[in-house]
């Protein structure tokens, strides 16, 4: 019945065997509950199952702690029962299964539901995005096909001025060179960069030591967190590291997932690399200008035109745009429903650490 439900809703093509074994591979690697498969929740009509959401095994940090909870993830309902109580009650009940819950969703629908539901809206992480080639964005993109955030009024009509008079081509050199020249003028930091296949787990230990006591709040990202959502075989994409190191010590790791080969209709042609992730010290601005660095590095070497991020911690914020990231607005909010209420949870999105990799919203690209 889900095998089928997932052909549906998703196009996908495995049987009742790939089920149970997703199932299985999920109780094993789940660190909340070893052993234990996420919660999950379907809704039935006879034997068809009309509605399921599932959730995301996540150990998130309060500052001093560690919280074990999940991510709801993957709340969907046939076409022909939309828009009534099908999506409330899977929601409602996968709720009442995680004393601690967190979401990130764009739909404006899926939002109304999880305030609904008690759980505390913090807002939007911001969109940002480096041009890395500006020629073909400017010749292909259409920027309002991406719903990356808001853009000035007279952006698209400027655009389309450019591609009558066939200037896209050559403005977007002269862009790309002006990026570069603003690079140098900015300088780069000290801090040395090492690309690496997959991080060693004793870094990765290291570097979370390091830099969590400046983070307020977010998920948790030690060795087993990272390598288990970022280089394991059901990542389910290829992802690039690197760490900014500083004395041979790492104080920053940058991931970057390459662009897809078959591409996004939305992107007309356009390679747009994703900065999934990063990691430093909000309070050490020169890690953090070698981290983003390092991931416009990687995602240049992808041969991407362009490399999207999202960020929500003001540090994380700030070091994007210094970094010629251009700010885009938000369109990724994040909930948050603890009933035990005991986390020491900040009241405000921008000493949270979040990222576009967490509750894996950067496989929108």
């Amino acid at each position: 019945m889900l095998a089928e439900f997932f052909r549906v809703v998703w196009n996908a093509t495995g049987t009742a065997q790939d089920v149970l074994v997703s199932r299985q591979q999920a109780a094993a690697s789940n660190p909340v509950e070893p052993g234990v498969h996420p919660p999950t929740i379907i809704a039935l009509q006879q034997d068809r199952v009309i509605g399921y959401c599932s959730s995301l095994p996540v150990r998130h940090w309060d500052g001093e702690s560690e919280r074990g909870g999940y991510w709801a993830k993957g709340l969907m309902v046939l076409p022909e029962f939309r828009n009534g109580p099908v999506g409330a009650h899977v929601l409602k009940s996968l709720t009442r299964a995680m004393p601690l819950a967190s979401s990130v969703t764009v739909a404006s629908g899926s939002k109304r539901l999880f305030g609904a539901l008690g759980y505390t809206p913090f807002g939007a992480m911001g969109n940002f995005l480096r041009p890395l080639r500006i020629g073909p964005l400017l010749e292909k993109l259409d920027p309002s096909l991406l719903a990356l955030g808001p853009l000035p009024s007279w952006a698209p009509k400027a655009l389309q001025l450019l591609r009558d008079v066939k200037l896209a081509g050559i403005s977007g050199a002269l862009g790309t060179a002006g990026l570069s020249c603003l690079e140098a003028v900015r300088g780069r930091s000290r801090d040395r960069v090492d690309r690496i296949a997959v991080p060693d787990p004793a870094e990765l230990e290291a570097l979370w030591r390091r830099v969590s006591t400046g983070i307020a709040a977010g998920p948790v990202r030690d060795a087993d967190a990272l390598l288990t959502r970022y280089a394991s075989v059901d990542a389910g994409a290829q992802y690039h590291f690197a760490f900014a190191r500083r004395a041979g010590q790492p104080v920053g790791l940058a991931i970057v997932r390459e662009p897809g080969e078959t591409g996004d209709a939305r992107l007309q042609g356009i390679r747009v690399a994703c900065f999934s992730d990063f990691l430093f010290d909000p309070r050490d601005r020169d890690a953090a200008a070698a981290t983003i660095r390092a991931g416009i590095t990687m995602a240049t070497e992808l041969k991407a035109d362009a490399v999207i991020a999202s960020a929500s911690h003001q540090a994380a914020v700030a070091a994007l745009r210094r970094q010629l990231f251009v700010p885009l607005g938000g369109t990724i909010h994040f909930f948050l429903r603890d009933d035990a209420q005991q986390g020491r949870w900040p009241a405000t999105l921008d000493t949270w650490w979040l990222t576009r990799g967490d509750g894996y919203s950067d496989q929108s690209f």
